[in-house]
């Protein structure tokens, strides 16, 4: 099934989880959809030197501290584990399998839904 016009139900979804655990459940979604639905996409803020964060060197270099990720058009086989999710991405035209721990997320943005959280 493929997202489109399939909103998200923030409202349904975010109040019955109180910490980092509602990432997974957001995350899933997309996993499911197999894209995001239209208009969204999903900013996170991470902590490039958190253990078992999986990027490109190159990306930790120019980010020693942190640096954010978008998943909107340019990702494919997402996977989401109970502590991690992973997904290939593209850097500078290169695809890479990122692996981001959810400990190394401080925020989680969704502009089209006005969703702004901070761990």
């Amino acid at each position: 099934m493929k997202a489109g016009a399939v909103p998200i139900r923030y409202e349904q979804i975010v109040p019955n989880y109180a910490d980092r655990s509602v990432l997974p459940v957001l995350i899933r979604k997309i996993e499911k959809w197999g894209c995001m639905p239209d208009g969204h996409s999903f900013l996170f803020v991470i902590d490039t030197q958190y253990p078992g964060l999986l990027i490109p060197q190159h990306m930790r270099l120019l980010y020693p501290d942190e640096m954010s990720l978008i998943l909107q058009y340019q990702f494919d086989d997402i996977r989401v584990g109970n502590t991690a999710f992973m997904a290939q991405l593209w850097f500078d035209g290169e695809a890479t399998l990122v692996i981001v721990p959810y400990e190394s997320i401080s925020r989680f943005v969704d502009e089209a839904a006005e969703v702004d959280i901070v761990f």
